[in-house]
């Protein structure tokens, strides 16, 4: 018996790293396959490609955003996590990554027009999705798609009962170089050049964006996965265009304004990571600080994809996540 499988006959229920791959195919693929996939499209008729799998007796729903340059692909395991533990769970490719239509015309970069359109979205996606009104709406957000479920949620708190905020993208760290000066240089190169060309790099290539040393996380299983699995269906991403860092960065900054903070009344999980190498641990203590009702949890051994990370870190901060829902389900 395989250590996945021990944990599954045990209750756990969770992927082991040291079997992750056929684990993966034994437990994640089937589960996968067994929820709705299919397109809606958005207020400006881009396509939107969604994913859900209702749970037959559900304790509540969960809607997953995620992270810059990702997609869907990379939170199957989380999905089935959250669904072993009674959960229906909503994904989506924001636009302009995974299967979603593209913005503008450069299909390995990431580019959008204005960064509400992320959350206008996911107003879209509440209100479309067959969600059981009479369970409590959650929200799991992950760096970009955290900044994302911020503000949404300050434009319509009243749809969320409680939200998970991992690593959220409220100031990205940029190699030493100011947040205000990059959000010039962009705005100075869309002006010489086009808005929708990119400000870092010409395409996504294997080489350059997905190299384990760059990565998120420590865990090399599942890396490889995503990796290759993105890859098979061309699905990766790398860059920025221009106008995506002069409208994420300004974006980003205006969610603290305190009129903002103080919409946020639900209950909010808030997760840093010791070792983050794209996000600034201030802000997110400034962030927390300033909402209404946030709790704040810090994992020190980690970089910046708690959830994705090796087993040892990634336990326990499930467990955390876990309990905080299991908490909020009926206040």
């Amino acid at each position: 018996m395989s250590e996945t499988e021990k944990a599954v006959a045990t209750g756990q229920g969770r992927l082991r790293e040291s079997d992750y791959a056929a684990a993966f195919q034994q437990f994640i693929i089937p589960f996968w396959k067994g929820g709705i996939s299919g397109f809606i499209k958005a207020d400006d008729g881009l396509r939107l490609h969604i994913w859900y799998r209702l749970h037959p007796e559900a304790r509540a729903q969960i809607f997953i955003s995620h992270g810059y340059a990702e997609s869907t692909l990379k939170y199957r395991e989380l999905a089935y996590d959250f669904y072993q533990q009674g959960y229906s769970v909503f994904m989506w490719d924001h636009r302009g990554h995974g299967w979603s239509d593209r913005v503008g015309p450069q299909k390995h970069n990431v580019d959008v027009i204005r960064f509400t359109d992320y959350s206008d979205d996911l107003r879209k996606l509440v209100e479309t999705l067959p969600r059981n009104p009479a369970l409590p709406t959650f929200i799991f957000g992950h760096s970009m798609g955290g900044a994302i479920a911020i503000d949404f949620m300050q434009k319509h708190p009243s749809q969320i009962q409680a939200a998970v905020l991992s690593s959220p993208m409220l100031a990205p760290r940029l190699q030493g170089m100011p947040v205000p000066l990059v959000t010039w240089l962009a705005k100075s190169l869309a002006r010489l050049h086009a808005p929708d060309k990119c400000s870092v790099r010409s395409e996504g290539t294997a080489d350059h964006f997905w190299t384990f040393r760059l990565a998120g996380t420590r865990s090399r299983a599942r890396f490889d996965l995503f990796k290759k699995d993105t890859l098979e269906a061309d699905l990766r991403l790398a860059g920025p265009t221009n106008r995506w860092v002069i409208t994420a960065f300004e974006t980003a900054a205006g969610l603290l304004a305190p009129e903002r903070m103080a919409r946020l009344h639900m209950p909010l999980f808030v997760a840093s990571a010791g070792y983050d190498r794209l996000v600034r641990a201030k802000a997110i203590r400034q962030f927390c600080a300033r909402a209404p009702n946030c709790e704040e949890h810090v994992y020190p051994d980690s970089f910046h994809e708690i959830w994705n990370e090796r087993d040892p870190i990634r336990d326990p901060y499930l467990d955390d996540v876990l309990a905080f829902f299991q908490r909020m389900e009926n206040t």
